[in-house]
């Protein structure tokens, strides 16, 4: 076929078939648009439980914290090994874990005690797993869409011989001890020098003021009654 020789059908034609193929090409890009922008906003609103070891003082629990926008529901976990404690807890026998949590609502955390940090990493806790495979299932809003996240991997060899930071009562103990004496380099005579007057000193600069405004009335009206009689004496 050669084309210098298409006339005015042929070229229309042509034309018809190139908007064609450009009307497709734009309406696939639409299309994977939409699809990407859904998949944005799904990203965006999806409950997302996440299951890891955290430290509260000395205690290892395990944390199951939802840091999603909305609710999950019917959360389970699978371990690759049973879940074990130092102490004498049977994590396994726990509903948490064989029952599974009906919801779990956006930023809600639930935290299950396993013993305490050097338990597991003394020799009393020689054999209780420090590493473990989980797999965690849930369901979103509405059974829209059920979710299976790749696994999450929970480790304490990282903490072993660290020291973790504490917040228990010793510590508490201590800043109420800063904050006490503080406020000793505060106070002058049990009052706050930052709010050195009482009530009584103001009432009794309050009553100066009126005795003071007296007086200066007082003076005002002997002055003006002086001069007074001693316009009335010139006079005579």
């Amino acid at each position: 076929m050669d084309v210098r020789n298409w006339g005015a059908a042929e070229w229309g034609a042509f034309g018809e078939v190139g908007a064609l193929v450009v009307a497709s090409i734009a309406g696939v890009l639409v299309w994977q648009q939409v699809r990407h922008g859904r998949q944005v906003r799904e990203d965006q609103t999806r409950p997302y439980v996440i299951v890891d070891f955290e430290f509260q003082g000395w205690e290892v629990v395990v944390a199951i914290r939802n840091v999603g926008t909305s609710p999950a529901f019917d959360v389970r976990m699978k371990f690759d090994k049973p879940l074990e404690s130092p102490g004498r807890l049977d994590p396994e026998e726990l509903a948490v874990f064989t029952e599974g949590i009906p919801m779990l609502a956006p930023g809600r955390s639930i935290a299950i005690p396993l013993g305490s940090g050097p338990q597991f990493f003394s020799a009393d806790g020689e054999g209780v797993p420090l590493r473990y495979s989980a797999t965690v299932t849930y369901r979103g809003p509405n059974n829209k869409r059920s979710y299976d996240d790749p696994p999450l991997v929970l480790d304490l060899m990282p903490y072993k011989h660290t020291l973790v930071e504490r917040d228990d009562l010793h510590q508490i103990h201590q800043n109420l001890k800063e904050i006490k004496t503080l406020m000793k380099s505060w106070t002058s005579e049990r009052r706050l020098r930052i709010n050195t007057i009482t009530q009584a000193e103001v009432d009794a600069q309050h009553r100066a003021w009126i005795e003071e405004r007296e007086a200066a009335r007082k003076a005002r009206e002997g002055a003006a009654q002086a001069e007074a009689e001693t316009s009335d004496e010139e006079s005579s």
